[in-house]
């Protein structure tokens, strides 16, 4: 996978979100989420591109699909300026790892921001 990490970065140079957050998408649906990780980082560290909500949300979810919520949660804060899904995928996360009270302050700070309010998705996780 980090050889067609490489192809992509080479012949698009950054140019391309599409293909790395379906690279991204693709190792998470997989379970190879330390992979995924791994070029989750490159990509960060070389950085081949800006992260987007996209990027990010992708990696929140496969944090949260291995029980591994402080990373999801260091990638959700990081990020600038999350939506909806974003604040659903950690919240999920959190609610299906038995940290409620982590899940209802993360509904409470979307109450209190105008730009991301929470819907049915965000009360029935």
């Amino acid at each position: 996978m980090m050889h067609l990490f490489d192809r992509v970065r080479v012949r698009y140079s950054g140019r391309c979100f599409f293909l790395y957050n379906e690279i991204l998408g693709v190792l998470v649906r997989w379970d190879r989420v330390d992979l995924a990780e791994s070029v989750f980082d490159r990509m960060v560290s070389e950085r081949v591109i800006v992260l987007d909500f996209s990027t990010c949300t992708v990696m929140i979810k496969g944090f949260c699909k291995t029980g591994r919520i402080e990373n999801a949660r260091k990638v959700f804060d990081e990020m600038t300026g999350p939506n909806l899904h974003s604040y659903d995928t950690l919240i999920s996360g959190m609610c299906k790892k038995g940290l409620m009270n982590s899940g209802l302050e993360l509904v409470e700070r979307m109450k209190k921001s105008e730009d991301c309010l929470p819907d049915t998705v965000t009360y029935t996780n």
